[in-house]
């Protein structure tokens, strides 16, 4: 018996932005090529003209040919006259013939270039939704999965950023550790799954007591780090008590469980 598995395909971000560059490259190549369609289709068309244009004169002058065979009293100069003017007529067919062919030329021509500019538009549609997968692949990334803070690589980097930020600026950012107390006693105690409602509970006071535009950072096992801007150390300490505060409050609720605020540092 034959046993099949699905296979997920894991695209990293980088790959991502590699498909959408090409995507990107493809459509400008696409709207190239169908300029050139469109300028040919232009020559085409004033080929067809020009054509038409000899045709014309081709028949004025073979009627003009007929009219002088018709007026001549010498029956060799009629006829010659009649020749030519068929060989004009046939001439001008021949015109007619050409000119429908570079029109029909030129109708193909401006089919395909609409066709490249329809692919073009979704190569630049299939180029947006790679760069979007991207960006939502590396904000997955730069996420911890517990808590949906920031990393400890994408945290300080976004920390660092900041100090440059206020470097320049000549403001403030406070700067403040956080330790959840005795989180290896709920895991021994209560399970795994206790401890990690425990950090989902630091996380989320943390992002409840902070703006928006705070950095809040799990730097891994119970080690936070909050970057708040523009802020005095007062309000910075008055912050770090609401979460204890919080946090005091949700493990009173909790059954069974005991007040474990979390120390600032």
């Amino acid at each position: 018996m034959i046993e099949v598995t699905a296979v997920t395909v894991v695209v990293s971000p980088v790959e991502r932005d590699t498909e959408a560059d090409r995507r990107d490259q493809l459509a400008q190549e696409r709207d190239a090529l169908a300029r050139e369609r469109d300028d040919s289709s232009r020559q085409r068309d004033l080929g067809a003209r020009r054509r038409d244009k000899a045709a014309n004169d081709r028949d004025r002058v073979a009627i003009q040919r007929d009219l002088a065979a018709m007026q001549r009293p010498d029956p060799a100069e009629s006829v010659a006259d009649r020749i030519a003017a068929a060989r004009g007529r046939t001439l001008a067919s021949l015109d007619r013939i050409h000119s429908s062919e570079d029109r029909r030329e030129s109708a193909l021509d401006r089919q395909m270039s609409a066709l490249d500019r329809w692919q073009s538009s979704v190569d630049r549609l299939r180029s947006a939704h790679e760069r979007r997968a991207a960006r939502e692949e590396r904000q997955r990334l730069a996420l911890d999965d517990l808590t949906g803070l920031h990393r400890r690589g994408s945290g300080l980097a976004l920390l660092q950023r900041e100090v440059e930020r206020t470097r320049r600026s000549g403001g403030s950012l406070a700067v403040a550790f956080v330790d959840v107390d005795e989180l290896k006693a709920v895991n021994d105690r209560d399970g795994h799954e206790a401890g990690d409602e425990l950090l989902r509970d630091v996380a989320k006071a943390l992002r409840d007591c902070m703006r928006s535009y705070d950095v809040v950072v799990r730097l891994g096992g119970d080690e936070f780090v909050c970057g708040m801007v523009d802020v005095s150390g007062e309000v910075a300490a008055t912050r770090l008590e609401d979460v204890q505060r919080r946090l005091s409050t949700r493990l009173r609720l909790r059954p069974g469980t005991d007040p474990l605020p979390a120390t600032p540092g």
